[in-house]
């Protein structure tokens, strides 16, 4: 499931988080995250 992973990035204060939704997880809402389907998506975001 991805909030293991966002849970400890969340309790060590990263507040920036990105998920890769690639589909096989439940996307889990609670967490500070903005989920993207792909790593262009990611890349638009971030003006790469």
């Amino acid at each position: 499931m991805p909030h293991n992973d966002l849970m400890p990035m969340q309790d060590m204060g990263f507040r920036n988080l990105i998920l890769l939704d690639r589909g096989c997880d439940p996307v889990t809402h609670g967490y500070d995250y903005v989920p993207v389907k792909s790593l262009d998506e990611l890349n638009t975001m971030l003006g790469i």
